[in-house]
């Protein structure tokens, strides 16, 4: 790979699974299908694939460190309620959020011994249309930032199980800021902003489009609507739309003002949010924001050797961005893994990988 100049966050970059090493041989014989039968290097192979249901991982005895300490790994990508298969005995290890995971957390909570809690380098937030108007102007987006109560929504909705977001990089990645702070809840300075923008532009606006694709549960949204429309005055239509779908054009063709996004770093550093997410050019940023001092300190940090001052331009984004509403970071990402006892060694690591290879298991199979 030859790389045009020195980047600090390339070898962090190389972590992700497109450099993964592939077998051509494997590739150039099964063509498109070929991930299907992969010839892997890893602890696992895989014995058997139901796409879509279920997938049997068997221990690689020519993995080249030590090999796995379980003989077998079954991974279901269909079911019921991942807690009612847990306590059936179904599964060793189970995934809940929200209410469930609140629960769990209470002393009286049979499974409060059996829980795993962990951070998540994620981000949840609400975008804008940034080249459709009364969006296009910063008044407006931090109108609709200040509409909408955050803490209500986490506390009431999400159980108080994820922390609020205070900008674009979460907790843990290199450069957040726990100084950093957005706008609070106050919706009278919101109608203030909403009426300064919407009177430049000799608008009226009486409803806005917000474009979801299930990031987030139907309750949530249902709330921000609920508080756009006491505050403001605007109705929110919701319209659906795939997540494999290409979110740049959909919402630009289709009139949309604001849509929902998820994001879970790829690799652990803070290029990965700000800079593939709202650089002016990236192909992510798909509510088209644009701002040069943005654009320039994110290109500045790109190349800057000094990880001090790299970071500290990271901030100052993080800060800029935030002071002119690009988006609303709403909360962060944190796992909640019900695990059998009997199940030694579990570990997740903050990017939702779990390493099998040192999972082991205290009981006969």
């Amino acid at each position: 790979i030859r790389i045009r100049t020195p980047v600090p966050y390339f070898l962090a970059k190389l972590t992700h699974p497109t450099s993964y090493v592939v077998n051509r041989d494997n590739i150039e014989k099964d063509g498109r299908l070929w991930f299907l039968k992969p010839d892997g290097t890893g602890p696992f192979k895989i014995k058997g694939w139901d796409v879509g249901v279920v997938m049997v991982l068997e221990r690689n005895d020519l993995y080249y460190r030590a090999v796995a300490k379980t003989q077998y790994i079954v991974v279901w990508n269909a079911g019921g309620n991942g807690q009612t298969m847990f306590e059936a005995g179904d599964v060793d290890v189970a995934a809940i959020a929200g209410e469930q995971a609140q629960q769990a957390q209470q002393a009286s909570s049979p499974l409060r011994s059996q829980l795993s809690i962990s951070p998540e380098l994620g981000l949840y937030y609400v975008g804008f249309n940034n080249k459709l108007p009364p969006f296009d102007d910063a008044r407006a987006r931090r109108a609709f930032a200040m509409a909408i109560d955050r803490d209500k929504i986490i506390k009431d909705l999400v159980f108080s199980t994820v922390p609020k977001a205070t900008g674009v990089l979460p907790i843990g990645i290199p450069g957040f800021d726990p100084q950093l702070a957005p706008s609070g809840y106050d919706p009278a300075q919101a109608k203030t902003l909403w009426t300064q923008a919407l009177a430049a532009k000799n608008l009226k606006v009486d409803s806005v489009l917000f474009q979801v694709s299930g990031f987030s549960g139907l309750e949530i949204l249902e709330e921000m609507g609920k508080q756009w429309e006491a505050n403001l005055g605007v109705k929110v239509q919701f319209q659906l739309v795939s997540g494999n779908t290409n979110r740049a054009r959909i919402l630009s063709q289709n009139g949309g003002h604001l849509f929902e996004y998820g994001w879970v770093a790829d690799y652990p550093d803070p290029h990965n949010f700000l800079d593939v997410l709202f650089h002016s050019a990236a192909v992510n940023n798909i509510g088209a924001y644009t701002n040069g001092q943005f654009d320039r300190l994110l290109e500045d940090a790109r190349t800057e050797q000094s990880e001090t001052a790299r970071l500290a331009k990271y901030r100052e984004a993080d800060r800029l961005f935030l002071a002119d509403a690009g988006a609303i970071p709403v909360y962060y990402f944190r796992n909640y893994y019900l695990v059998k006892p009997y199940v030694k060694d579990w570990f997740l690591s903050a990017q939702r990988v779990p390493d099998f290879a040192a999972v082991r298991l205290e009981r006969q199979v």
